[in-house]
């Protein structure tokens, strides 16, 4: 017999399982099974006690989970039952209540879409999990002296030294554009194209429809987009066929098509039209594959994500003293930013990068929208909620006096609330469908429209259930804990009524009223961003202007010599930086003092 503990307490974890599965009111089943325990103890010793008491706690657990499934099962039809009998007795309260949720969910969802589709447009591809963009760090040439601005380029020959110096970097790719003029068929258009290294499409998810990636290898081929194929050989088939490229040094080439890629998805940021090899850019103008002051977009492959801090270290030493006295060059440090999970933050503030990111103010202001609605509809829930639940005091008195605890109130109200936000919630998709997904298309740009298919998605409906969850728990909790907390005597005597709250009553009218106030004026100023924008100056009337790309100075004075021609036409000049489309910096010195400026180069 042991003497060491004299009260012996039984395992902690069984004891809690025991006394979830089998305990009532009183935790009859638990200290019977604590008695016989301390009876084992003093006979057989704490040790065999304890595993007996396992023992006899697993063998409960099949039959007693079964009872609560059952049991939970039957009241919650109950629950259910009561709670559509309520409903149809208050029909203006609750139709009220699904209406305005219904509207509020409606609109979340559409906010959700068009907030999931910035912020995912390009994650179809497969195996960019490892894959790392260069960049580089210069002085900002816009801003004071000391700042500094991230550009998602590098030199030329960084990647394949960094493959040939470091076994953690498996593979590199680079990739550039350049606006080119293309003919095919007695069509002449302003295109861009792409120019990549081979392992380009096993970085990226670009499947072809016809041809074969190695025509990447041919500088005599090009691989061009399906919306590309359809503009210059319509239904005919594009393989084999003959395009006429000249490219900005003016060099103009006659090349064959090697491959037509598979329509990209319709929110598909990062894409191509025309995609060579990336030594093609030596016919293209770069003078050299092993010109450092030559930059392009550079994707590192590596071995592991976990390896990226190691390599980023090791780019300090690729550092080299720039020679073309320009200080905005100079390159003061580099880094590595992911592709797949780039800097929500900051990545959208690194120019020249070749996958954009989104901009976090967009997802917060449209976020914060779907926030302030969904508000404003739960707290008008909670005040009708509660002025509608005077009529049912004497219903809940009733069942207190009768034995009903709180929990189970609780759940009845909880019950009848899941009900009318199902319907909202049905409502929801119903009106999203039908107006503010439509609403929405219409006010954005086509890259980031809400595209068919969304209720495939699996992020739509997780979305949806933490939805409904959400709403249902922030809009029902507070009259359900607060209804069922009245003492029975206290209501059926009729001292406790719900005026009695006149000082809550007062501040959820506010708070509802100061939501509803703030989500219009948000509303407001989101949607009268790009008004605002399109009704200011701009310094010219872009109604009545034209602009014409042109490669090189024979192709302006071709096309001036034609459109002075037009009677309809009455001032031509030309222009090398485009106003909105670029601009230069420059450093003006007068007297000694040396101040930054914006350069334009126009014509008279």
């Amino acid at each position: 017999m042991s003497t060491k503990n004299t009260n012996p307490r039984p395992p902690r974890f069984a004891s809690w399982l025991l006394g979830w599965l089998v305990s009532d009111l009183f935790h009859t089943h638990a200290g019977d099974f604590e008695e016989f325990y301390h009876i084992m103890v003093q006979e057989q010793g704490k040790r065999r006690a304890d595993w007996w008491y396992r023992g006899q706690v697993l063998r409960l657990i099949p039959d007693q989970l079964y009872e609560k499934l059952y049991w939970g099962t039957v009241m919650f039809k109950s629950y259910l039952l009561v709670g559509v009998r309520n409903l149809k007795k208050s029909k203006v309260p609750s139709a009220i209540n699904v209406l305005g949720l219904s509207a509020a969910i409606g609109s979340s969802i559409a906010l959700f879409l068009f907030v999931y589709g910035l912020n995912t447009a390009d994650s179809y591809h497969e195996n960019v999990d490892n894959v790392f963009l260069i960049g580089h760090t210069t002085e900002d040439m816009e801003a004071v002296a000391g700042l500094k601005q991230k550009w998602g380029t590098s030199p030329v020959p960084m990647g394949p030294d960094l493959v040939d110096a470091y076994p953690q970097v498996e593979k590199a790719v680079r990739y550039s554009r350049q606006g080119v003029s293309v003919r095919a068929k007695g069509l002449a258009f302003r295109e861009t194209v792409s120019f990549a290294d081979p392992g380009f499409f096993e970085l990226f998810s670009f499947p072809l429809a016809h041809g074969d990636t190695a025509s990447l290898l041919n500088p005599s081929s090009v691989i061009i987009s399906a919306a590309m194929a359809t503009k210059y050989f319509g239904e005919e088939e594009a393989l084999n066929k003959e395009l006429v490229i000249r490219f900005a040094n003016g060099a103009e080439e006659a090349v064959m098509v090697g491959g037509v890629a598979e329509p990209f998805p319709v929110t598909a940021k990062f894409t191509f039209d025309f995609l060579f090899g990336f030594e093609k850019l030596l016919d293209a103008g770069l003078e050299s594959l092993e010109d450092w002051q030559a930059l392009t977009a550079t994707f590192l492959d590596l071995r592991s994500a976990s390896d990226a801090p190691f390599v980023e270290a090791q780019l300090a030493q690729m550092i080299r003293p720039e020679t073309t006295g320009n200080e905005s060059k100079q390159v003061l440090s580099y880094f590595l930013d992911s592709v797949r999970h780039p800097n929500w933050l900051t990545a959208f503030l690194i120019k020249d990068r070749a996958i954009n990111a989104p901009r976090p103010i967009e997802s917060t202001m449209f976020g914060g929208l779907a926030a302030l609605m969904l508000l404003v509809s739960c707290f008008n829930y909670i005040t009708i909620a509660l002025g509608s639940a005077g009529r049912r005091l004497r219903e809940i008195g009733i069942r207190k006096a009768t034995g009903a605890q709180k929990q189970q109130l609780v759940m009845q109200f909880l019950t009848e609330n899941l009900v009318i936000c199902f319907l909202a919630l049905a409502g929801g998709i119903l009106f999203a469908w039908g107006a503010t997904i439509p609403f929405m298309n219409s006010m954005v740009h086509t890259s980031v429209e809400i595209q068919p298919g969304y209720l495939g998605n699996g992020t739509f409906w997780i979305f949806l259930v933490a939805l409904l969850a959400g709403v249902g728990l922030i809009s029902g909790s507070y009259p359900a804990f607060y209804i069922s907390s009245f003492h029975p005597v206290e209501i059926l005597r009729g001292k406790r009524t719900l005026g009695e709250k006149k000082a809550l009553t007062r501040f959820l009218t506010t708070f509802q009223f100061v939501l509803t106030i703030g989500t219009i004026c948000f509303a407001t100023f989101a949607w009268s961003i790009d008004d605002k924008l399109i009704a200011g100056d701009w310094g010219y009337e872009p109604g009545q202007q034209l602009v014409l790309p042109v490669v090189n100075a024979e192709q302006y004075a071709q096309l001036e010599n034609e459109i002075s021609q037009l009677a309809s036409v009455s001032m031509f000049a030309g222009t090398r930086d485009h106003v909105g489309a670029n601009r230069r910096r420059i450093t003006i010195s007068v007297e000694g003092q040396d101040d930054k400026s914006y350069f334009y180069g126009i014509g008279p």
